[in-house]
C-alpha cells in the first residue's frame, strides 16, 4: 500500500471517529436536557399543586369531608342490602333518614344535659385558668404582678371579638352546608363519578384502575367501620369507669372521649388531657383517678379493641399519621386533622396497588418486622373461637 493511500485511510478513520464522538456528545447533551426539563416540570407541577392546595384549602377540605360522608352512607346502603332487596336509591334514602333521625334524637334527648355539663365544665376551666394566672402573677419567679400582666395577653387577644366570631361561624356553616349536600350526591350515584375518572385513563389500564378504585373505597369503609366500633367501645367503657369514680361531667367526658377516638394519635391524648383537667376542677385526687382511668382505657383500646376491629384495615405508622395530621391541621384546620386519616387510607391503597405493586413489583418485606402483642393474639384467637361456636350452633 502506498503512503498516500494509507494517509487517506487514516484521515477517513479520524473523521469517522470525530463524527461518532460528536454524535455521542450530542446524545448525552440531549439526555441531560430531557432530564433537566423533566425535573423542572415536576418541580413546577409540585409548586402549582401546593399553591392551589393552599389557596383553595376550604374547597378541598369540603370535598374531602364530603367523600368521607359519602363512604359512610355507601357503607350503610351496602349493609342494608343484606336485609332488604330494595333498590340502591331506596336503601340510601332510608340510611339518610335514619342518620338524620338518630342525630336529631340525640340532640333532643341529650342536648340539654350535655349543654349543662359543658357550661359547668367551661366555668370550672375558667376558674382554674384564673387561679393559675393569679398564682403566676404573685410568683417571685416572674416578679411583680404588673410585670406579669404586661407579659400575658389580654382577654380580647385570647378570645377575640365578636367581629371575628361571626364571620368564622358563617364560614363553618357554609362548609357544613356544602358537606351535607356533597356527601349524599356522591353516594347517590358513585358510578357516574368513577366513570369520569376512568375516562381520563388510557384504555389498557382502565380495568385495573377500576379494580383499584373499588379497593380504595373498601379500605376506607373498613377503616371507618373499625373506628366506629372503637368509638362505641371507648364511650361505653369511659362512662362506666368515670361514673364509678364519681368524675364530674361523666357523660360529656365520655362522649368527647368516644368522638376523639376517630382521630388517631392526637385524639386519645386530647381526650385524656380533658379528663384530667375535669378532675382538677374538683380535686387533685380526682385528677389522679382520671389519669388512671385514661391509662386503663388506652391500654384496652391499644391492646384489645384496635387489633381486633382493625385487623384487616390498612395500618399506618404513628409517626406518619402524626405528620399527616400536623400538615392537614396547618392547611385545613381542625377538620383536616380529623378526616385526613380515612382519606389517607384510600390514597395509601392507590399508591400501594398502582405504583408499588404494578410499577415496582411489590412492597419490601422486613424480616425483623414487629409482631402483635401476645395479649392481642390471644384475644383475637378467643374471638375466633367464639365466632366459630356461634356458627356451629
Amino acid at each position: 500500500m502506498r503512503p498516500s493511500e494509507a494517509f487517506i485511510r487514516h484521515l477517513s478513520r479520524r473523521k469517522t471517529s470525530m463524527a461518532e464522538n460528536q454524535h455521542e456528545h450530542g446524545g448525552a447533551s440531549a439526555r441531560i436536557a430531557r432530564q433537566t426539563a423533566i425535573v423542572v416540570a415536576v418541580t413546577m407541577a409540585f409548586v402549582i399543586a401546593a399553591l392551589t392546595l393552599w389557596y383553595a384549602s376550604t374547597a378541598f377540605l369540603t370535598l374531602g369531608v364530603g367523600i368521607v360522608l359519602a363512604v359512610v352512607l355507601d357503607a350503610g346502603t351496602r349493609g342494608l342490602s343484606h336485609l332488604v332487596s330494595w333498590s340502591r336509591a331506596s336503601r340510601l334514602a332510608l340510611v339518610i333518614f335514619l342518620a338524620t333521625a338518630v342525630v336529631a334524637g340525640a340532640i333532643t334527648w341529650g342536648g340539654s344535659t350535655l349543654v349543662g355539663q359543658f357550661n359547668e365544665f367551661a366555668s370550672s376551666v375558667r376558674q382554674l385558668a384564673q387561679q393559675g394566672m393569679t398564682t403566676l402573677q404573685h410568683s417571685r419567679f416572674f416578679g411583680s404582678g404588673d410585670t406579669m400582666k404586661s407579659l400575658l395577653p389580654g382577654i380580647q387577644t385570647v378570645l377575640g371579638g365578636a367581629t371575628t366570631v361571626l364571620p368564622a361561624a358563617l364560614n363553618w356553616f357554609s362548609i357544613l352546608f356544602a358537606i351535607v349536600f356533597i356527601g349524599p350526591f356522591l353516594a347517590w350515584e358513585p358510578s357516574a363519578y368513577k366513570t369520569i375518572v376512568l375516562s381520563l385513563v388510557v384504555p389498557s389500564r382502565r380495568e385495573r384502575v377500576d379494580e383499584v378504585l373499588d379497593g380504595a373505597g373498601a379500605a376506607m369503609r373498613r377503616w371507618l367501620l373499625g373506628q366506629s366500633v372503637s368509638m362505641l367501645v371507648i364511650f361505653v367503657l369511659s362512662i362506666i369507669l368515670l361514673m364509678a369514680i364519681g368524675m364530674p361531667y361523666a357523660t360529656l367526658l365520655s362522649l368527647q372521649a368516644g368522638l376523639l377516638t376517630f382521630i388517631p394519635t392526637l385524639g386519645p391524648f386530647i381526650a385524656g388531657c380533658i379528663i384530667v383537667l375535669a378532675g382538677f376542677s374538683q380535686s387533685a385526687s380526682m385528677a389522679l383517678w382520671g389519669l388512671v382511668v385514661y391509662l386503663l382505657i388506652q391500654f384496652v383500646e391499644s391492646n384489645l379493641v384496635t387489633p381486633i376491629v382493625q385487623e384487616n384495615t390498612i395500618k399506618m405508622p404513628p409517626a406518619a399519621t402524626l405528620t399527616l395530621q400536623l400538615a392537614a391541621g396547618f392547611l385545613f384546620g381542625l377538620l383536616g386533622v380529623a378526616f385526613v386519616v380515612p382519606l389517607s387510607a384510600a390514597i395509601q391503597h392507590l399508591i400501594e396497588e398502582l405504583y408499588v405493586t404494578d410499577c415496582l413489583g411489590g412492597p419490601w418485606q422486613d424480616k425483623h418486622d414487629s409482631r402483635p402483642s401476645r395479649l392481642a393474639v390471644g384475644t383475637r384467637y378467643l374471638m375466633r373461637r367464639v365466632k366459630h361456636s356461634f356458627s356451629r350452633s
